[in-house]
């Protein structure tokens, strides 16, 4: 994912160096990290969070990334459900799956809420700009 991702940043008009920090920024876990993959000071990482155009490639990255991610729960949770339904009918159900397949079931739901909210959002946002 990186290569092409920082790829697609730079066709964008993002500079290398920086597409790679946003890049890194995604996959990282914390601001030290990401600048440590990039061979920056965690100085020079906050003033590049303040650029714009970094914030705007970081912000749809994320986005993107978070999106990928809701699709990855919806395509599991179809998996989750029968295997709880499977659940009913064993006679030694594995606990672990039980709990694994309600933990993606759980969560999925919660992003499909999200999704709602986000999409509300946006369409509020867009009839108080009309107005």
């Amino acid at each position: 994912m990186e290569q092409a991702k920082k790829s697609e940043l730079a066709q964008n008009g993002l500079e290398q160096k920086y597409a790679r920090f946003v890049t890194a920024m995604v996959d990282a876990s914390t601001l030290t990290s990401a600048c440590r993959k990039c061979n920056i000071s965690d100085d020079t990482g906050r003033r590049w969070l303040r650029l714009p155009e970094v914030k705007a490639a970081l912000d749809a990255l994320s986005s993107e990334v978070f999106n990928q991610d809701i699709g990855r729960l919806k395509r599991v949770a179809g998996m989750a459900i029968d295997t709880l339904i499977a659940a009913l009918s064993d006679e030694e159900p594995n606990p672990a799956r039980i709990r694994a397949a309600s933990i993606l079931l759980e969560k999925s739901l919660e992003m499909g809420k999200i999704q709602e909210l986000e999409k509300r959002l946006v369409e509020l946002e867009a009839h108080v700009k009309g107005k």
